[in-house]
């Protein structure tokens, strides 16, 4: 029976050891989860501050992007405007020309039956 609670006592000895070394093990490995989160959290908190200065900087772009098509537009109406009137300017010419011509001709066929 002594040789029964000592064996008892050693098994319950060698367990008490092994929940200790346990113990210790899930300790070390909890630090390690606690300082592996702590580094992940940083990690969102940088890649969200990132995130907002990205949006910040789409807004910008797309604000500067939607600004300059504007102004092309413009340009673009103005260059149309620019050639249509050109192209008016130069018919009023061509037509002005053409009177002339035609007064110019009137007038040399006149001189020529006078001189006949």
């Amino acid at each position: 029976m002594v040789q029964s609670q000592m064996n008892s006592i050693a098994i319950v000895d060698e367990v008490m050891r092994d929940l200790q070394e346990h113990k210790k093990k899930e300790g070390v490995s909890i630090d390690k989860e606690l300082e592996h989160m702590k580094l992940i959290q940083k990690d969102i908190e940088y890649l969200n501050k990132e995130k907002e200065d990205f949006s910040v900087q789409q807004k910008t772009l797309t604000q500067e992007n939607q600004d300059l098509k504007q102004k092309f537009s413009d340009l673009l109406d103005q260059f149309q405007e620019y050639v249509n009137e050109s192209e008016t300017r130069m018919d009023e010419e061509r037509q002005q020309q053409k009177v002339e011509q035609e007064n110019l001709l009137s007038e040399l066929n006149n001189t020529i039956r006078e001189l006949e």
